[in-house]
């Protein structure tokens, strides 16, 4: 039913070439300081295709494990010349889960750190495949298995020069400008917090002293509201979450164990944070989750 997304303006083979440079720039802890490498990109088409080229291939990376949601409110997506969020793929080394200790942010991921994002994760224990009408919030509840706390490090490939220049596209066709993801280890039913995820409070702290708060309304109104739009938009792309071929019949949609981060409830900007820093996201009801900076590379 689908070859590739139907308004992207790159053939296919382009889209490969191009999927097969970002993981080799990922792989090889390369940083592109040349504004005239970045990928043509004309809409966000073109962005998925591209990245769905690049989790084609087998990589260090590991497998795709589920998405992130990006620019999750409307001043965010309209910033990024968008009518709704965007999606990209995680891979299983860029997902880190808090035991004990906080998870340190491995150096080669802080080359040009932008922010921090304290998000709701949403663990799914069924699937969530094409249908003929768009999902409901019941529907995508019933799919939920836990919701847990979680941190997105935020960050590119591209150097800061090449990054003021490049295009809202050219920033998220970097795997949606995702370093990493740090989720927590204790986390809710979804039975238990459905109806409160919109109320509940977010709080950034940095060495255990609170530096901002928020609420979950941040996120698209209700966080469930964002697990729904990335279904319903992979629903309607028919894009297979674990082959990233167009069309991929009973493996398309979301699949049961995917991670989803449901994109910012709250922001936290890099250069508050020091290296040695804790920085902790605490979500009322759900718990906490840590991340240290560490020491920079000295490959920097």
């Amino acid at each position: 039913m689908y070859s590739h997304p139907k308004n992207a303006t790159l053939d296919e083979l382009t889209c490969d070439n191009i999927g097969t440079w970002l993981v080799d720039v990922r792989e090889n802890e390369r940083m592109i300081d040349d504004s005239a490498a970045l990928p043509p990109v004309s809409n966000i088409d073109d962005v998925n295709a591209i990245l769905s080229s690049a989790c084609k291939i087998t990589s260090t990376l590991g497998e795709h494990v589920g998405w992130k949601c990006g620019a999750t409110n409307k001043p965010a997506y309209t910033k990024f010349g968008l009518q709704e969020p965007f999606r990209a793929p995680l891979h299983r080394y860029r997902v880190f889960q808090q035991n004990v200790t906080p998870v340190v942010i491995p150096s080669v991921l802080q080359k040009n750190l932008i922010k921090f994002e304290a998000e709701f994760a949403f663990i799914l224990n069924k699937p969530l495949p094409p249908k003929s009408t768009p999902y409901t919030d019941e529907e995508i509840w019933k799919a939920v298995r836990i919701v847990v706390p979680a941190i997105e490090v935020i960050g590119t490939r591209w150097t800061k020069k090449v990054f003021q220049q490049a295009t809202m596209l050219q920033k998220i066709v970097d795997f949606g400008i995702n370093e990493c993801c740090a989720l927590g280890t204790e986390g809710v039913a979804a039975t238990s917090c459905r109806r409160d995820l919109n109320n509940a409070k977010v709080e950034f702290l940095i060495n255990g002293k609170v530096v901002l708060t928020g609420k979950g309304d941040a996120v698209l109104d209700h966080p469930i509201k964002s697990l729904k739009w990335l279904a319903n938009d992979l629903n309607k792309s028919g894009i297979c979450t674990r082959t990233h071929v167009y069309g991929g019949g009973a493996e398309a949609g979301l699949l049961a164990g995917d991670i989803v981060m449901s994109g910012a409830a709250l922001n936290l900007d890099g250069d508050l944070v020091k290296p040695g820093d804790i920085v902790t996201a605490r979500f009322e009801s759900l718990g906490d989750v840590s991340v240290v900076r560490g020491e920079p590379s000295s490959k920097m």
